[in-house]
């Protein structure tokens, strides 16, 4: 009998524990690549973070090169005020940028710089930023202007990042806008959600714009580091250390080549794997004597000795299940509820994602297996009384007929429609899914309903948009199940919003918008009507701004797209109308800025043009004449006519006094059509006929 028992307890037990050991290594690998995959993923953050910044930055230099005050000091008439003026308009592009400390433009012409709300001589901003060798000062000035190098760069402890800029000139950069970037604020960028103690470092190219202590010592004195973070792979390296180790995290930018390191201590880089591994270990000891007890317990009890066995593993044949089916029945029962679970898990992953939260690469990756996937549609259908059961029916019907394709189902808050999204390796029939998802629908739930299918996009990451596409169509879908009749809709006010929206206005806009809230509430619309005309608003409203290219977000897009409530939505398209006609007032400014400069210089150059007149300027710049007038005479402060015969006479009593040529010819040679007008105009403005004038002007030289 003892060795009955103790066959069983090895034949039970040694499965058991070889069965834990397995899942306990198993479930190490699992956190060990979890928390590599999580800290990657916190330097991709980093790198986003970066490339944002350097974006903003980049559209600031381009602000600033288009002000017109920062291109005075180039020219020749330049006064102390106006150096003064484009200082402190400099210093106020900087206000409210992130870790940067100064606004700086550098002329390389004359060899200065703005900075501080002061004009500054290169030895002065050197001796500022502590560069006193030479090779360092022409590196600096070089890098500033050299158009096809790096953005950012580090030198004598500082970070700058500098783009070169036209500011007279129209093919030469005559100018650089550079940042000077605050370190510290800069470094608590990257380590936000790093643990206390890591170190970050950034690399482009060759150069270390944020340096670790621990990385920069590593370089110096192992080579296999230098191997490690030279390769054009991101990964981990394992640093050894006199007291204790660091884990160093990798992370390349694909798109800019730029590097970014994590150094953590090792032990607090796993710590959640010590503390999984000291639990699972405890969990295990005990799991093994509470297993052992209870074998012991069980064949002393049932030992009878073998019939009692058979019958527990094969059934009594009267059509109980044994032991081994019911613990088939209990796996099987696991497996469906896994599976349920991760069906749900990708419901939320996708209704995330097209709502607009970030993305989770690893999770969406390993639940659709997108990466393996080239075509996806988003298919939008009314559904105000369709319960969760029948949507997840329907995608599984659809799943059926579909064998290469991927179907799933989810929604959005607040909003009354369900949402199919298609995946599949080949492209998409719209055609073919919009018949199948209505034969579906109709087989499951007896009803007939209009289905939108979105645009198909080939990118995981743009199912947005194609949900976008089906969405401006949401209003036709309401209305087709019947809309709200009985209901006054304030079209004409909602169009004329738009119209104001689109031109620029945006006091009519804001006035417009209050008149239609105030409507909303003097009606007194039940909650389902308030939200479909909400919809039926936010349509108008980004659709005009489409048909108009007026520009706007994807950022923006989705936050008029996820509002909670009439209130909010009303809220969002406020902010967003000052927003828009904001940037139109700005573009439409600095193009009339653009156009003065250019007419300016266009009348100057064809002075001596006899057709040069208001009409050909209007014709040359595909403008109206009224148009040209004002903004030349707000250019010069002359009109144009004036301007004109002025400049002539100018640069006809210059070639009098210059040439022996004759009036005739000077005449002609300054553009006036005659000899007649030339000298009553010149008369007119020096009180003496041309001849008289060259004859007086002679004697008085002799």
């Amino acid at each position: 009998m003892l060795t009955l028992i103790t066959s069983l307890l090895l034949l039970i037990c040694i499965p058991v524990i070889v069965f834990q050991i397995v899942l306990v290594w198993q479930s190490t690998n699992e956190i060990s690549k979890s928390n590599t995959e999580y800290y990657h993923s916190v330097l991709h953050s980093c790198s986003v973070s970066y490339n944002e910044q350097i974006e903003l930055l980049r559209y600031h230099a381009l602000n600033i090169s288009l002000d017109y005050r920062m291109a005075k000091p180039l020219k020749q008439d330049c006064s102390a005020y106006d150096i003064y003026e484009a200082a402190q308009a400099l210093d106020s592009y900087g206000q409210g940028l992130l870790s940067v400390a100064k606004v700086g433009l550098y002329y390389p012409s004359q060899q200065c710089v703005l900075i501080d709300g002061y004009q500054r001589t290169m030895d002065v901003f050197f001796e500022a930023l502590r560069i006193k060798n030479a090779d360092e000062q022409r590196q600096l000035t070089q890098r500033m202007m050299d158009a096809e190098q790096r953005d950012a760069f580090y030198i004598n402890g500082t970070l700058i990042l500098a783009r070169p800029v036209h500011l007279l000139s129209q093919f030469d950069y005559d100018g650089a806008v550079f940042f000077l970037i605050d370190i510290a604020d800069f470094g608590r960028i990257f380590e936000a959600n790093l643990p206390d103690g890591a170190e970050v470092a950034v690399r482009i190219a060759d150069d270390w714009i944020l340096h670790s202590d621990r990385l920069t010592n590593a370089l110096e004195t192992e080579t296999s580091i230098s191997d490690f973070t030279n390769s054009i792979h991101g990964g981990t390296y394992v640093l050894q250390g006199n007291s204790q180790m660091h884990t160093i995290y990798k992370y390349i930018d694909k798109e800019t080549n730029n590097g970014y390191f994590a150094v953590i201590e090792t032990k607090q880089a796993e710590k959640s794997l010590t503390e999984y591994r000291s639990r699972v270990t405890v969990i295990l000891a005990a799991s093994m004597m509470l297993l052992c007890a209870l074998a012991i317990i069980m064949v002393y009890i049932n030992y009878k000795p073998i019939k009692k066995l058979v019958i527990k593993h094969t059934g009594s044949g009267r059509g109980e299940l044994s032991e081994l089916e019911r613990l088939d029945s209990a796996f099987f029962a696991r497996d469906e509820k896994i599976s349920d679970q991760r069906s749900l898990l990708g419901s939320l992953l996708l209704g995330d994602l097209i709502s607009g939260a970030e993305e989770k690469t690893d999770l969406s990756d390993r639940d659709f297996g997108y990466r393996n996937l080239r075509y996806f549609a988003v298919v939008t259908v009314a559904a105000n009384d369709l319960n969760v059961k029948q949507a997840y029916s329907i995608a599984e019907k659809l799943q059926e007929r579909m064998e290469t394709t991927k179907v799933y189902t989810t929604s959005i808050p607040n909003r009354a429609h369900v949402l199919f999204v298609f995946m599949d390796e080949e492209p998409i029939n719209i055609a073919l899914i919009k018949a199948d998802v209505v034969l579906t629908i109709h087989e499951i739930t007896g009803q007939e309903r209009e289905v939108k299918v979105g645009d198909v996009v080939q990118r995981f990451e743009d199912i947005r948009r194609s949900y976008y596409t089906s969405f401006m169509d949401y209003q036709n879908v309401i209305e087709s199940e019947g809309g709200f009749s009985g209901e006054v809709y304030p079209a004409q006010d909602v169009q004329r919003f738009v119209q104001y929206v689109c031109t620029g206005n945006e006091n009519g806009a804001l006035v417009m918008l209050d008149k239609i809230d105030a409507y909303y509430a003097v009606r007194k619309y039940r909650a389902a009507h308030k939200q479909y005309y909400d919809y039926k608003l936010l349509s108008a409203y980004l659709g005009g701004l489409k048909e108009n290219a007026i520009d706007i977000s994807t950022e923006e897009i989705d936050e008029l797209l996820a509002f909670n409530s009439h209130k909010d939505l009303f809220s969002l398209l406020r902010k967003s109308v000052k927003g828009c006609c904001g940037r139109m007032t700005s573009a439409a400014e600095q193009t009339s800025l653009i156009l003065q400069t250019k007419l300016v210089q266009y009348v100057n150059d064809n002075l001596t043009n006899v057709e040069m007149c208001l009409s050909s300027a209007a014709e040359e710049f595909n403008t109206s004449i009224y148009v040209v007038s004002r903004l030349f005479k707000e250019a010069t402060g002359a009109g144009f006519k004036e301007y004109v015969i002025n400049k002539r006479l100018e640069l006809g009593r210059e070639m009098l006094l210059a040439s022996d040529e004759s009036v005739t010819n000077i005449a002609k040679a300054c553009g006036f059509e005659n000899l007649t007008y030339f000298s009553t105009a010149f008369r007119k403005c020096y009180g003496q006929a041309p001849s008289k004038f060259r004859d007086l002007h002679k004697t008085q030289a002799e």
